[in-house]
């Protein structure tokens, strides 16, 4: 427990600023974004590789998300003035 620390890249000081609730709810509108998309996707490479078009969309429709929303989340806070 002694090694007990904040995350990287965070506030050292607890607040509402650096709630974790903005960054939950980015993840959210990206992963609903991805699956709003995820058809179109689907079938655009789908002529291309086949069955494989659909884990293959999944994987870079997951990773992109997880992506977008760090940046997202990165550029609020230095709009906020926290980093």
């Amino acid at each position: 427990m002694s090694e007990v620390g904040n995350l990287p890249d965070r506030a050292t000081t607890a607040g509402k600023k650096t709630s974790p609730w903005m960054d939950r709810f980015v993840l959210l509108a990206c992963i609903v974004a991805a699956w709003q998309i995820s058809e179109e996707v689907i079938s655009a490479m789908e002529s291309h590789l086949g069955w494989w078009a659909n884990p293959v969309a999944v994987t870079l429709l997951g990773l992109t998300s997880l992506f977008i929303a760090s940046q997202v989340v990165l550029i609020i806070e230095k709009l906020q003035g926290i980093r």
